[in-house]
């Protein structure tokens, strides 16, 4: 072998190392960057989720509760009202009805 291809084969093995390094070090930091990436859009998506779910809590709380008032007006307003009033009275005078 020449001193010339010696040189060249020397020369290349150094920059087949040095490639193959600078490929692994790109690779991390591709992997790396990924990674913080997907951590950080985990956890956007967990915040917005979570203040979803709490706005929805809150409408349904506003809701049952306005349901359950709405059902306590009716009630009083049925208890209120002559035509019940007369109705449970005759139910109570009559003794001989078994229903």
């Amino acid at each position: 072998m020449s001193f010339w291809n010696r040189k060249a084969l020397r020369l290349s093995k150094i920059k087949l190392w040095q490639l193959l390094v600078l490929l692994s070090i790109i690779s991390m930091l591709l992997l790396a960057g990924g990674y913080l990436y997907y951590s950080s859009e985990a956890k956007s998506i967990r915040t917005i989720k979570s203040q979803e779910i709490q706005a929805i809590a809150a409408l349904k709380i506003n809701q049952i509760i306005q349901w359950r008032k709405e059902r306590f007006d009716d009630a009083f307003m049925a208890t209120r009202g002559p035509f019940l009033k007369k109705e449970v009275e005759q139910f109570l005078a009559d003794k001989q009805n078994t229903a």
